[in-house]
């Protein structure tokens, strides 16, 4: 057939549920799969009137096809995306990760120590999972300047470095080689820096599909495609995608979260590929990136993509058009994505800060933020208002060493919400809590965002002593008449029923013995009245009786009034020890009564021990 000219391709339907998308192909794409990664190709029906015997519409795992896609993905992007790229541009050398592996050759990876960086390179986000082997240790880094065995990577890890090779990349970071793991100055130095070492990275291969380090990128394909054999139009052929899930086993690790804020590009392997920027997202069966929503207009965008744009375009956040009755800031993101954080789950809790501490960082650098334990001095009155919330059977972790009372990480990994703000509400900035200094020493000096080894903030409060009754027994339905109250009071159903403690309480006012708050525990109260180092709240031993009272100081931390109601939110303290001037958070208050905290000219600027009204005084939290 010399000189004929070559047929068109066909044009290809695709239905998943009743949604249609049409493609054209702009070339036959065999059947016979890549094999290289050892993959089993999709199977197809085997009827003398199916495309698939020429055509491969939607492929698995990393066939040459889809190295191809992914290609298109990733020119698109860094060709047309302007704000997906605006981090690349701004590479400092302080940036540069220490150490990066060197993919060239296929069966002799190495680690190669960075002096500087003229090309790209790429990184991986995965879990580790409990069979973690192989990796850097003080004992193997010389030998893996030379060559990294390809039977010491684990098969994810392994993947991703074919991955990378046959993209056309030179290097890729993988946090288990890159970072000696038994070299704690190392560990400090180069946590700090995961923040930057994400948000450089071109883009970031993330391994949804794996359970562990040992799974490998992708999964077994079922046969997700069906090619009919019925032409509904010249040219057209019809294929259906049946429902299946895809799962994200990175979803509930928390070290993922700020890796996936500051990527803002994101080749996902799974079931299928996938990939995700800041501008557009796409996947083999709607290959055509499409538009997303963009935080820079959409108060409701996703706050993943909020925070990324608070960090890496805090400028044009500032500008951008938004809501007027929406609270929307870069404190409101950092809340959001800390609620999103405490449903995960870490290996050791101590790494609670750690976690966080890339994003911390960058924010801090973004907006000259004071950062301290989790908390944005800058927006205290607010970042104190956490509660310990319910819809988690994780065990509370009590620990005195694990970071200051006032500070959400002290409570260990559990889910944490942060007080709600009204549409529309105002905030009383005047009546609420004042920083007049904040100290934290950190475990790791290189590293100031991580864990912390005592903090302490001197603050001017309005102070109320009163007394706290909650239950011995701690039911799981806090709207059910209970006894704390003596009555049918309904807890959580008269203050704010949008808030959801996990452990609840009263404040009952001392002169009346009239209810005047509702109470988030952090934990449940312990029967000496201490903390203990290393006691787990959740395994205490409650008295036998029906509830339990003590009493304690309330510090009013802000103040929210939504037309002519106000919304009080304040700290629930004990005395530290013997120290009359030092306290330590026991749980959250939430009342309407705003007269209750109103000075009393009395006790004005002195902490009485007599049953009274409220005074300011100037006091630290530990």
């Amino acid at each position: 057939m010399d000189g004929a000219a070559a047929p068109s391709p066909p044009t290809y339907q695709i239905q998943h549920h009743d949604k249609i998308t049409r493609l054209r192909l702009t070339s036959f794409i065999p059947l016979d799969l890549h094999r290289s990664l050892g993959l089993s190709r999709r199977h197809f029906p085997h009827s003398s009137n199916n495309p698939s015997k020429k055509l491969a519409m939607v492929i698995s795992g990393c066939s040459s096809e889809n190295l191809d896609l992914a290609r298109l993905w990733i020119s698109q992007c860094t060709q047309h995306h302007e704000l997906c790229g605006l981090v690349n541009s701004s590479m400092q050398p302080q940036h540069l990760p220490k150490r990066l592996i060197n993919v060239q050759n296929a069966t002799r990876p190495f680690l190669q120590v960075m002096n500087e960086l003229s090309e790209p390179y790429l990184a991986l986000s995965y879990r580790w999972g409990e069979n973690m082997t192989g990796q850097t240790v003080k004992c193997r880094y010389e030998a893996f300047q030379h060559c990294i065995p390809l039977s010491n990577i684990p098969l994810t890890c392994r993947d991703a470095i074919q991955i990378t090779r046959m993209l056309g990349y030179k290097y890729l970071w993988i946090d288990a080689f890159c970072i000696i793991q038994d070299d704690e100055t190392d560990k400090a130095s180069e946590l700090v820096k995961m923040g930057d070492i994400y948000r450089y990275a071109l883009f970031t291969i993330y391994a949804k599909g794996s359970s562990s380090s040992q799974s490998g990128l992708f999964l077994q394909q079922d046969d997700h495609i069906k090619f009919g054999t019925t032409k509904q139009s010249i040219g057209i052929t019809k294929a259906t995608l049946a429902s299946t899930s895809d799962p994200d086993y990175l979803q509930e690790r928390g070290w993922v979260l700020q890796e996936t804020v500051l990527s803002s590009r994101r080749l996902a392997f799974g079931k299928w590929m996938s990939w995700k920027c800041t501008m557009a997202r796409a996947d083999e069966v709607n290959p055509i990136p499409r538009a997303r929503h963009s935080a820079l207009t959409d108060g409701f965008a996703s706050e993943i993509e909020k925070l990324r744009l608070w960090i890496l375009a805090p400028n044009r956040m500032m500008a951008a058009p938004r809501q007027s009755w929406l609270r929307w800031n870069q404190f409101d993101s950092w809340y959001a994505i800390v609620e999103i954080y405490s449903v995960t789950n870490l290996t050791y809790v101590l790494d609670n800060l750690p976690a966080l501490s890339g994003l911390a960082e960058l924010l801090q650098q973004a907006h000259g933020a004071t950062y301290a334990a989790g908390l944005w001095m800058d927006d205290l009155q607010v970042s104190l208002a956490w509660y310990v919330a319910s819809n988690d059977n994780r065990k509370v972790s009590w620990r005195k060493d694990m970071a200051p009372s006032w500070s959400w990480a002290a409570v260990g990994k559990t889910r944490i919400k942060f007080r709600s703000w009204p549409s529309r509400s105002i905030h009383v900035i005047s009546e609420g809590v004042e920083l007049l200094e904040a100290s934290c020493v950190p475990v790791a000096p290189l590293n100031p965002y991580g864990a912390i080894k005592k903090g302490t903030l001197k603050v001017r409060i309005r102070l109320r002593k009163a007394i706290l009754r909650c239950s011995a027994g701690y039911t799981s339905n806090p709207s059910e008449p209970s006894s704390i109250s003596g009555s049918d009071y309904s807890l959580f159903g008269n203050t704010d029923k949008r808030e959801q403690p996990r452990y609840f309480g009263l404040i009952i006012d001392i002169d009346s013995n009239q209810v005047k708050g509702e109470v988030a525990l952090d934990a449940p109260i312990h029967i000496n009245k201490r903390h203990v180092d290393g006691l787990d709240g959740s395994q205490e031993i409650m008295p036998n009786s029906s509830s339990l009272e003590r009493e304690v100081w309330c510090g009013i931390v802000h103040v929210q009034r939504l037309d002519e109601r106000y919304f009080l939110t304040a700290l629930i303290l004990e005395r530290e020890s013997d120290s009359v001037l030092v306290f330590r958070r026991l749980g959250l208050l939430f009342l309407t009564d705003r007269l209750w905290f109103d000075p009393s000219s009395s006790v004005l600027n002195k902490l009485d021990e007599r049953a009274g009204g409220a005074f300011t005084d100037v006091i630290e939290l530990v």
